[in-house]
Protein backbone atom coordinates (compact mmCIF):
# COMPACT_ATOMS: atom_id res chain seq x y z
CA UNK A 1 0.00 0.00 0.00
CA UNK A 2 1.63 3.12 -1.03
CA UNK A 3 1.68 6.03 2.01
CA UNK A 4 0.10 9.76 1.13
CA UNK A 5 2.26 12.27 2.47
CA UNK A 6 0.10 14.76 5.10
CA UNK A 7 0.82 16.97 7.79
CA UNK A 8 1.41 20.56 7.59
CA UNK A 9 3.65 23.08 5.44
CA UNK A 10 4.63 26.39 6.21
CA UNK A 11 6.25 28.90 3.29
CA UNK A 12 7.16 32.68 4.47
CA UNK A 13 9.16 34.65 1.41
CA UNK A 14 10.20 38.02 1.58
CA UNK A 15 11.56 38.87 -2.25
CA UNK A 16 12.46 42.47 -1.72
CA UNK A 17 13.85 42.44 -5.17
CA UNK A 18 12.66 41.14 -8.67
CA UNK A 19 13.28 37.24 -9.02
CA UNK A 20 13.12 35.40 -11.97
CA UNK A 21 10.26 33.11 -11.76
CA UNK A 22 10.72 30.62 -14.82
CA UNK A 23 7.49 30.41 -17.02
CA UNK A 24 6.01 33.66 -14.67
CA UNK A 25 8.34 36.19 -14.84
CA UNK A 26 9.54 38.67 -12.38
CA UNK A 27 8.35 38.45 -8.73
CA UNK A 28 9.01 40.67 -5.51
CA UNK A 29 7.25 41.02 -2.65
CA UNK A 30 6.06 38.94 0.45
CA UNK A 31 3.78 35.20 0.80
CA UNK A 32 3.22 34.00 4.12
CA UNK A 33 1.31 30.58 3.22
CA UNK A 34 0.05 27.89 5.60
CA UNK A 35 -0.84 23.96 4.03
CA UNK A 36 -2.56 21.40 5.64
CA UNK A 37 -2.11 17.95 4.56
CA UNK A 38 -4.29 14.36 4.88
CA UNK A 39 -4.62 11.64 2.12
CA UNK A 40 -2.44 13.44 0.26
CA UNK A 41 -4.38 16.28 -0.46
CA UNK A 42 -2.97 19.77 0.55
CA UNK A 43 -5.33 22.69 1.10
CA UNK A 44 -4.50 26.00 2.46
CA UNK A 45 -5.05 26.69 6.07
CA UNK A 46 -4.06 30.78 5.75
CA UNK A 47 -2.78 32.62 2.64
CA UNK A 48 -1.42 36.06 2.72
CA UNK A 49 0.29 37.59 -0.07
CA UNK A 50 1.75 40.87 -1.37
CA UNK A 51 3.06 40.25 -4.78
CA UNK A 52 4.15 42.02 -7.97
CA UNK A 53 4.42 40.56 -11.08
CA UNK A 54 6.54 42.54 -13.60
CA UNK A 55 7.59 41.04 -17.45
CA UNK A 56 5.34 38.51 -17.67
CA UNK A 57 5.81 35.49 -19.37
CA UNK A 58 5.29 31.78 -20.49
CA UNK A 59 2.02 29.90 -21.66
CA UNK A 60 -0.47 31.48 -19.79
CA UNK A 61 -0.78 34.53 -21.46
CA UNK A 62 -1.10 33.09 -24.86
CA UNK A 63 -4.88 33.20 -24.16
CA UNK A 64 -4.79 37.06 -23.83
CA UNK A 65 -5.00 39.12 -27.16
CA UNK A 66 -1.35 40.85 -27.42
CA UNK A 67 -3.01 44.46 -27.13
CA UNK A 68 -4.31 43.62 -23.80
CA UNK A 69 -1.53 41.75 -22.38
CA UNK A 70 -0.89 43.02 -19.11
CA UNK A 71 3.17 44.52 -18.29
CA UNK A 72 2.16 43.99 -14.47
CA UNK A 73 0.41 42.87 -12.09
CA UNK A 74 0.05 43.16 -8.23
CA UNK A 75 -1.80 40.13 -6.26
CA UNK A 76 -2.91 40.73 -2.87
CA UNK A 77 -4.59 38.21 -0.58
CA UNK A 78 -5.25 38.96 2.88
CA UNK A 79 -7.96 36.36 4.98
CA UNK A 80 -10.77 37.46 6.10
CA UNK A 81 -11.84 37.62 10.11
CA UNK A 82 -13.14 34.58 11.33
CA UNK A 83 -16.81 33.35 10.80
CA UNK A 84 -17.57 31.06 13.31
CA UNK A 85 -20.88 30.00 11.45
CA UNK A 86 -19.13 29.78 8.27
CA UNK A 87 -16.41 27.92 10.13
CA UNK A 88 -18.88 24.63 10.86
CA UNK A 89 -20.62 24.77 7.67
CA UNK A 90 -17.16 23.77 6.12
CA UNK A 91 -15.66 21.60 8.87
CA UNK A 92 -16.36 17.98 8.84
Amino acid sequence: MRKMAQGEARLRASLPEAWPAPGIGLLKGDLDLNLVGSAGKWLPRQLHADLHLTRPQGTWLEGIPEPLRPGALQLQIAPTPSIPQARRRISP
